[in-house]
């Protein structure tokens, strides 16, 4: 577990949310074993997927998960990068980040909930330890590898920031920050 894809991950978003950059593309996991029969899908994903003139991907493996997955989204852009694909959009003014490996697999998806969209049910589990903080931001992961989201969240008390990752009904502060003025956007 010390050296696992899905810690590593929490830990770069960690340090992301630290500096405010909480970007997908500064998330990496390790790429994980293929079989051969995952290699007769397409090698060079980052040479086809991008259709340059609509922006559009064009990778089987991709479409189908991202078809089945998202619906009525909006504001869809892909990007190509270091270690795959990047989808982002908005849906239900929540922003998502859909990343894909280079061989077309799903990695994670992450969503960006500001202030005004916490879902009640995050409020509540901070709630009960947290009552007289006040949540500024949150990410939901997730990840094929994990059958629960992971959050990631930042919650305020006058100039005390505490980052807060909730997984499988646990809450841990990952770090305080002493803050010179306020985060709130």
């Amino acid at each position: 577990m010390k050296n696992s894809p899905f810690l590593k991950a929490v830990l770069l978003l960690g340090t992301a949310l630290y500096t405010h950059l909480a970007s997908a593309q500064l998330l990496a996991f390790n790429r994980a074993e293929k079989t051969d029969s995952n290699l007769i899908h397409t090698k060079n994903l980052l040479a086809a997927a991008r259709d340059t003139r609509n922006h559009s991907v064009r990778d089987p493996l991709i479409l189908a998960h991202f078809t089945k997955n998202y619906t009525d989204v909006s504001r869809l852009q892909w990007y190509i990068v270091d270690n795959g694909v990047l989808a982002k959009f908005n849906k239900d003014k929540i922003a998502y980040n859909v990343a894909y490996d280079t061989d077309g697999y799903w990695k994670r998806t992450i969503k960006y909930y500001s202030e005004a969209i916490i879902p009640a049910d995050l409020k509540h589990k901070i709630g009960k330890r947290f009552a007289d903080f006040h949540i500024i931001r949150a990410w939901e992961i997730a990840t094929p590898k994990t059958e629960q989201s992971v959050y990631l969240v930042q919650a305020q008390k006058g100039d005390q920031v505490n980052e807060l990752r909730i997984s499988r009904g646990q809450t841990t502060v990952i770090r305080k920050i002493k803050l010179i003025g306020n985060l709130t956007p």
